[in-house]
């Protein structure tokens, strides 16, 4: 959540113990509890399914086939350009799919397959009207019929849409390189350096979104991913097309190659994003664009690539919304939280999961903006941060303006659990009572991992990490460890926490410009800061080898009678030294002196040699060759 906390006041004060850990004073008013007893179809502006009323009539029993629909039973706002979501049956399985929308009528469509033969979606050319209910029935073979309907939302606009950033760049803390002018990184200090875990790091600053009513403030340097070696220096740095940010960048495994994975687009200072999810493999050569099905554009707050060919996202949709009842706007809008499971190989959405329909909006500590008139200011209430996938196939959802993490169950949809909040279903023991988190993880001990933001605005501050056991059965929380940083970092936004070999923890402070590694003990050996105002939604340390497709680049300037020669090549990995290579034509070259060690991302080389045209080989530690320039001259 990059954006600063533009929605109101926070319902909310410091904790107890107990599962709504806010006092009682400033709980959700009243007038919003009265109002949850309405249907949420009331609120969108909806008319009520009447499928759901209706109970079907008896027929003799048959063998019921496993499948996951979406959107689901009683959705109250899909897509109006929803396909029909069928996870489970091979589509051979699959006789008939029969689909009405009580305005728009019957809707023809193509059945089209999931890759690995594990379902299909039924894409309908025509759209769905806002408000419409839609009735489905799907007929298997040597199987019993399924039949659900569900409600079409009212799309609206908000009244923060995502834009593009501001063109330039503050210089002043920025790299620059003679042979890479277009690179303009910012500089990264390094504090403590001290038995850190192995491994490269990979952030992406971005310049945060101003306060409300402040003007924007100018980032150091390019935004964009950065990867740097295990000390901080830079080993790969991707300009970005102008207007657009990085977020969630890190090393996942596309389709089984290693690959870097981010989302690319742009933000809005309500703290979320329009775009979709680039993939690059490890030449740095971009392999696939990933992008949201049903009309969606991609969200920045998560994006994970499954083992089985998926990958799992969050998109936020803005829907119309009558908000007079919890004292917003009556033209208001409201931002929807959805999961999307998408198919690598054909694009089209498995599952999909709503926060509308499955929570209440008493469960919210953010309360809706009704000024200025009519518009008021898009709500946020819920505000999904992280997704993570277990073992059993749930979901681990964090909801940052809940001040809860909760297990859903993907083929049901229903929430099974949830840990924080006004309904936690553990009660929390002493100091874990989290606020506006980011970044729930279940661990392989069966612990969770939360980055603790404390703040946005501030609630009990600093930021930390947090380490939670979950007893089930006595229907506990406590607090197996937490890491607190010195330097007291107050993040009002964003920030992730990951678990390293041999103990370690990679804290990464969202908006504050700090990351920080810690030891088991919760010693800090490792801290490193951008210059402000940059900051990185998530900051991972990663071992990455990586041979760029693009030639090393080289660069040749005389000055006071002696010769430099500038060799670098962004993204190699295993460059060990550099050879200088002169001569009369390109197709002459040969080596000159002997070969220099590789010194940061950009090596300058003095030379002697007349020339006039240069170049430079990378070698390996062995001396192998890796790559060569193209020819250069002064």
């Amino acid at each position: 959540m990059p954006g600063r906390c533009a929605q109101g006041r926070w319902l909310g004060s410091r904790r107890s113990s107990t599962p709504d850990h806010r006092s009682p004073r400033h709980r959700m008013p009243t007038r919003y509890g009265r109002f949850l007893a309405l249907p949420l179809a009331a609120l969108v502006g909806l008319a009520a399914p009447a499928a759901m009323a209706a109970k079907p009539k008896k027929k003799k029993a048959a063998r019921a086939v496993a499948v996951t629909v979406s959107p689901e039973p009683g959705t109250p706002d899909a897509s109006p350009t929803t396909q029909i979501s069928l996870l489970g049956p091979p589509k051979k399985q699959i006789q008939a799919v029969t689909v009405r929308g009580s305005r728009t009528g019957r809707h023809k469509g193509k059945l089209r397959g999931y890759s690995g033969n594990r379902g299909a979606s039924f894409v309908m050319p025509k759209s769905f009207t806002p408000g419409e209910n839609v009735r489905v029935r799907v007929a298997f073979k040597s199987a019993r019929a399924k039949q659900w309907s569900f409600t079409v939302a009212t799309p609206g606009v908000s009244t923060t849409p995502p834009s593009p950033v501001r063109p330039g760049f503050n210089p002043n803390g920025a790299l620059s390189f003679v042979s890479r002018p277009d690179l303009h990184p910012p500089s990264v200090s390094v504090a403590t350096n001290s038995g850190a875990a192995r491994g490269d790091i990979f952030t992406a600053p971005i310049g945060g979104p101003p306060p409300p009513g402040q003007p924007p403030k100018q980032i150091v340097g390019l935004p964009g991913p950065m990867i740097l070696d295990q000390n901080g220096g830079l080993i790969w740095s991707k300009p970005l097309p102008p207007g657009q940010l990085a977020f969630a960048f890190g090393q996942q495994r596309y389709l089984g190659r290693p690959a870097l994975v981010w989302f690319q687009g742009m933000l809005s200072t309500l703290g979320y994003g329009e775009g979709n999810f680039v993939v690059y493999d490890n030449s740095y050569r971009q392999i696939a664009t990933i992008r949201a099905g049903n009309g969606y554009k991609g969200d920045l707050h998560e994006i994970q690539l499954t083992n089985r060919g998926t990958a799992v996202m969050t998109v936020y949709p803005v829907i119309a919304a009558n908000l007079t009842r919890f004292g917003g706007a009556a033209q208001g809008t409201l931002l929807e939280s959805i999961i999307q499971e998408v198919d690598l190989r054909t694009g089209l959405v498995m599952w999909e999961w709503h926060n509308l329909g499955h929570l209440d909006f008493g469960e919210t500590y953010v309360a809706p903006i009704a000024s200025p008139a009519p518009l008021g200011v898009t709500w946020d209430p819920f505000h999904v941060n992280s997704v993570d996938i277990l073992s059993n196939g749930n979901y681990l959802i964090s909801a940052r303006n809940t001040d809860s993490v909760w297990e859903i169950d993907k083929r049901t949809g229903r929430i099974l659990w949830r840990l924080g909040g006004k309904r936690s279903t553990y009660t929390l023991g002493p100091n874990v009572a989290f606020a506006f988190q980011h970044d729930a993880r279940l661990l392989p001990n069966g612990n969770i991992s939360i980055f603790d933001d404390e703040a946005g605005p501030p609630v009990k501050p600093p930021s930390r990490g947090i380490i939670v056991h979950i007893d089930k059965r006595a229907r506990t929380a406590s607090l197996v460890q937490q890491f607190l940083n010195p330097s007291r970092p107050i993040a009002g936004s964003q920030g992730n926490m990951q678990s390293l070999p041999g103990g370690n923890w990679l804290l990464g402070y969202g908006s504050v410009n700090e990351f920080t590694e810690f030891n088991s003990a919760g010693t800090i050996v490792f801290d490193a800061r951008f210059p402000s105002p940059d900051e990185s939604y998530r900051t991972f340390r990663v071992p990455w080898t990586a041979t760029p497709a693009q030639a090393p680049a080289a660069a040749v300037a005389v000055s006071g009678g002696g010769t430099n020669l500038y060799a670098s090549w962004n993204g190699a990995t295993r460059v060990a030294q550099w050879q200088v290579l002169t001569g009369a034509s390109a197709s002459s070259l040969s080596p000159s002196g002997s070969p220099v060690a590789r010194s940061g991302f950009e090596t300058v080389i003095p030379t002697t040699s007349p020339g006039p045209l240069y170049a430079v080989r990378a070698l390996d530690s062995s001396g192998r060759t890796l790559g060569t320039s193209a020819a250069v001259h002064p």
